[in-house]
């Protein structure tokens, strides 16, 4: 007769695999199949930028999403881009010292 194994380590084990932050993004991809994207527009901004805007109808909200996305590779040809840089002081700053300038 087969031992009888615990259930604790077995729940515990499927409670973390359905944390993780795999789980928690294939939760909001379907959450999000439950939406309606209603409008959607891009536009180049500069050589290598461009902004994308859409409208969703969720069940709870209206969203407006616009992301801007920057292409720092230099596109398919891996040349020129989009270059990132600081703009003035002599590193990387937080914004309270950025502001305190």
């Amino acid at each position: 007769m087969p031992t009888p194994r615990p259930l604790l380590p077995v729940l515990l084990a499927w409670a973390l695999a359905l944390s993780s932050p795999a789980a928690a993004a294939a939760a909001a991809a379907a959450a999000d199949d439950t939406g309606i994207e209603t409008a959607r527009t891009a536009r180049q901004i500069a050589p290598g930028v461009r902004l994308e805007s859409y409208d969703r109808l969720e069940s709870d909200r209206w969203l407006r999403i616009d992301e801007l996305v920057v292409d720092t590779a230099g596109g398919t040809g891996g040349t020129g881009g989009v270059r990132v840089e600081y703009l003035g002081g002599d590193g990387p700053e937080t914004v309270a010292e950025a502001a305190a300038r």
